[in-house]
């Protein structure tokens, strides 16, 4: 078993701690081509036709030929997120606080009086640990109702949040949808329509 940082954001890492979110998408640092399809044909021709057939028809083989740089079923992913040092009483040690757990609009205590990005998070700061209990590669755009829910959208009133404020409607029906909209608030605009390849990770956090 390894252990490796991830990041997330703070609405994500919300989702986290309410058990929301179960999973993430990652893009695949190096996205599959046709070089890789032609190799992997010639790889695996005396394999016979039906390996050839499962890459042609989803290519759920592929994370078989590009290794993970989050891991494997059964390492561990420590957990990034804003954070910062707390001083409170004079006497009292310093302690590791977390955006995540409140507006904290009081930043009075907090060590330079600034959160720090989730990017320079120790390991010894990180409070959450996640399992995988699954991964593999698809198309970001291939994401369905049920995963997308398992990706922490947030449900409300009537449907899903939408992540982007530009948008007029705050509520849409469809998880996918609202999954869309968190894909290009963190991704950027045009972001989705890229549908690049993606890492599925699947976890449960460690208690």
């Amino acid at each position: 078993m390894k252990e490796r940082p991830i990041l997330f954001s703070t609405e994500m890492v919300r989702a986290i701690l309410e058990g929301r979110k179960t999973m993430t998408r990652r893009i695949m640092q190096k996205q599959p081509t046709m070089k890789h399809k032609f190799k992997y044909i010639c790889k695996e021709k005396t394999k016979g036709w039906g390996a050839l057939f499962e890459w042609l028809t989803d290519g759920m083989t592929l994370h078989e030929h590009f290794k993970s740089p989050y891991g494997t079923i059964g390492d561990v992913l420590w957990v990034r997120e804003t954070w910062a040092e707390f001083q409170g009483l004079e006497d009292a040690p310093t302690c590791y606080v977390y955006k995540a757990d409140g507006t904290w609009d009081d930043k009075v205590h907090l060590i330079d009086n600034k959160w720090k990005p989730s990017i320079f998070m120790p390991r010894s700061a990180s409070r959450i640990s996640l399992r995988i209990t699954n991964i593999r590669v698809e198309r970001l755009n291939d994401i369905t109702e049920e995963d997308a829910v398992r990706e922490g959208v947030e449900p409300l009133e009537n449907g899903y949040k939408q992540y982007i404020r530009t948008r007029l409607d705050k509520v849409t029906e469809y998880a996918s949808y609202s999954f869309m909209t968190l894909w290009e608030s963190i991704n950027g605009k045009g972001s989705w329509e890229k549908n690049p390849w993606v890492w599925v990770i699947e976890f449960e956090a460690i208690k």
